[in-house]
């Protein structure tokens, strides 16, 4: 009998999600396959690469922002750019 954790991850699979995140997704189904009991450590993996997925596209828009909450801001238009543009191809590989 397959839980709903299989069953969501199975769903989850189906999204057009990050490479990294549909590859842990892949992993821990494969765990859950083959036992339950020691699927813990894919499924911390993949809250993991879930939450640095996060982390990137929010400290994406950050750079993206230069001006900040106090209008201050951090760097020129141009640099925060292309910071915006190093991490995001950054972060697709990671």
């Amino acid at each position: 009998m397959k839980t709903n954790h299989y069953n969501s991850l199975v769903q989850a699979s189906k999204l057009n999600l990050p490479k990294g995140i549909n590859l842990k997704i892949r992993v821990a189904l494969e765990e859950l396959e083959k036992d339950e009991q020691y699927a813990a450590d894919e499924l911390v993996d993949l809250a993991e690469e879930i939450l640095n997925q996060i982390a990137a596209v929010g400290f994406i828009h950050y750079l993206k922002n230069g001006v900040q909450k106090e209008g201050n801001q951090l760097l020129p238009p141009s640099i925060n750019l292309s910071l915006c543009n190093f991490f995001y191809v950054l972060f697709r590989f990671i």
